[in-house]
């Protein structure tokens, strides 16, 4: 963390091309030594006092000129421009969005003259104060390989599986996201940490403590929403990664097209990274692949990477099996760097080509593996193969290194593949010759994917429990019921996260469209579960129960309360209570 000049600051905001009005009547700029940013009305006053406390020892007519920097923010419910006349006190160096500053003073000339105070007037608050964060951290983003991955579903398992395989293979690495932030198997208790993506003033500060943990890289989930909120607007990515694009929070983007250009958004985001090195992994096989690409091909200065089963991929699954409940993948991979790198250049020049496409592909040297795992699912056949995408990169264009120097490190760690395990998703828990399943599967793709991925894996029946979350889309549940209930055997119908929704309510929204008669309805999840292990010792042998929807929370949210649940500790419990 750095304390500068107010002058410094709207030079960087300058620097990084923000547009900018500069109101300052009193020529303070030059003056003004910035000690801490704040956006928030209700924590600047303490955060002024704890601040000046640093500065003790500095003459009394010189600390008017420390000050804070504070940061109008336009909220959906509040808009803190309406109380910046009051904070002038404590933050001479203000920085407000053009259409909220006349919440402030119609007079903003005046306004800033009368209260001796310098103001900075931005088209998008929230993207300067990503900027102004980056400024005050030292630019510390920049000091990390920051890997980011977005997508409908697979993110979490995405940063967990590598931040996993990197600290294995001695590369201290950390995963920000859903699971909070972890260091292998361990979740780091940060003084500032929040779910999925952090906000920019918090992101920022992880980042600062996690540097002092000696950890080098960073991987961390990108959403949609956080794209749209400017979260992560200033972060320079190494690489970007798209798992799936699919649907989701229609709530929150109201159009599809929103959504997927809130995705997309981060491509740009990639080109404008200060890092030499720019990578975009995307699915080759994901029906919006084409969006991915024609983006990113669009910036020369991205070099472009493709996994899954389709010719076009530069990581090709050729094919997975199961043996002894392990999933077996064969990837085929680029025998040198520079063959990516010209692929890349003939296919962007004629991308419609697919007869060239194919025909181009198949005369590239490739090389073949074969990755074992304790994950199941053709889920994790491309999460895996996603991985190992990133670690050939990593160690080739990162560190340099020779394609065998990559191939031994990875045969003398295959091991590491076969022993991933992710809490809450397809997180397995054997009893009575049958498997337990809790699973973070929370729209209608990610359900039918996880019990056709039992299925798969050659489980005789299915039993499936599941709910949807309350103020949130609508519109997936009754195809979330509809899918539950076409393809599991018994499919148990309970609540979730109701929130400020009433159980029932969402309950009866599933069955919309629920064809079969399959299905119980249990409003009560405790019950739900119990029931459903009930139901599973009755199923044939090698049957497994699919308890999706929450995964890793331990927590229900009904009107505003969190209360502590675990569907694991539940199971758990119940499993100890019948050996007993």
């Amino acid at each position: 963390m750095r304390v500068c000049s107010a002058k410094e600051y709207t030079n960087f905001l300058k620097e990084k091309r923000l547009i900018l009005n500069l109101y300052d009547p009193c020529f303070i700029l030059n003056k003004l030594q910035i000690m801490n940013i704040c956006a928030n009305t209700q924590e600047i006053e303490k955060q002024y006092h704890e601040s000046l406390k640093s500065f003790s020892n500095v003459e009394d007519e010189k600390k008017s000129d420390i000050t804070i920097c504070f940061i109008g923010i336009k909220g959906s419910k509040f808009n803190s421009h309406t109380k910046i006349p009051e904070l002038t006190c404590f933050a001479k160096f203000i920085v407000a969005q053009s259409d909220s500053i006349k919440l402030i003073s119609n007079d903003i000339e005046k306004f800033c003259k009368e209260k001796n105070v310098c103001l900075v007037e931005v088209q998008d608050s929230k993207e300067a104060m990503a900027f102004l964060f980056k400024y005050f951290y030292d630019l510390q983003d920049e000091q990390f390989n920051i890997f980011a991955f977005t997508g409908t579903d697979g993110k979490t398992s995405m940063v967990t599986i590598l931040q996993l395989l990197f600290n294995r293979m001695k590369f201290p690495a950390a995963s920000i996201g859903t699971l909070g932030i972890m260091k292998g198997y361990k979740n780091f208790k940060l003084s500032k940490s929040t779910p999925t993506t952090p906000e920019i003033y918090d992101l920022y500060n992880i980042l600062y403590e996690l540097k002092k943990k000696d950890v080098s890289n960073i991987f961390i989930e990108a959403t949609s929403i956080a794209s749209v909120q400017k979260r992560l607007s200033s972060i320079s990515f190494d690489t970007l990664s798209f798992t799936t694009l699919t649907s989701d929070h229609l709530d929150f983007h109201g159009t599809l097209a929103s959504y997927y250009e809130a995705k997309l958004k981060f491509i740009d985001q990639l080109a404008a990274s200060d890092k030499p090195i720019k990578i975009l992994f995307y699915n080759t096989d994901d029906s919006n692949a084409d969006l991915v690409f024609e983006r990113a091909s669009s910036y020369p200065s991205i070099l472009i990477a493709g996994y899954g089963f389709s010719n076009r991929s530069d990581f090709k699954i050729d094919g997975y099996s199961y043996t002894d409940n392990k999933l077996m993948i064969d990837v085929l991979y680029p025998a040198s760097i520079s063959n990516l790198h010209f692929y890349n250049k003939r296919l962007s020049s004629n991308p419609d080509d697919s007869g060239f496409e194919i025909k181009f592909r198949q005369q590239l040297p490739f090389k073949k593996i074969n990755l074992r795992s304790n994950l199941i699912g053709k889920a994790n056949v491309y999460n895996i193969t996603h991985a190992f995408a990133i670690l050939y990169l990593f160690f080739t264009l990162f560190l340099k290194k020779t394609v065998d120097h990559f191939e031994k490190i990875i045969l003398s760690n295959k091991a590491v593949f076969e022993e991933l395990m992710i809490p809450g998703r397809f997180e397995r828990i054997s009893y009575m010759g049958h498997d337990i399943y809790i699973d973070y599967a929370h729209t209608a793709d990610a359900i039918e994917n996880a019990i056709k991925t039992l299925k798969e894996a050659g489980y005789k029946s299915i039993i499936t429990i599941m709910g949807c979350g309350g103020d949130r889309d609508q519109s997936k549940r009754a195809p979330m019921g509809k899918v539950a209930s076409e393809l599991s055997d018994i499919f148990i119908i309970t609540s979730d996260n109701p929130r400020n929704e009433e159980p029932e309510k969402i309950i009866e929204d599933i069955l919309k469209g629920v064809n079969k008669n399959n299905f119980l309805v249990e409003s009560d999840r405790k019950k739900a579960i119990s029931t459903g292990i009930e139901k599973l010792k009755m199923m044939p042998a090698a049957s497994a129960l699919l308890i999706a929807g929450k995964g890793h929370e331990d927590y229900i949210e009904k009107k505003g309360v969190k209360y502590h649940f675990s569907d694991k500790e539940e199971v758990l419990k119940i499993i100890l209570k019948n050996k007993t």
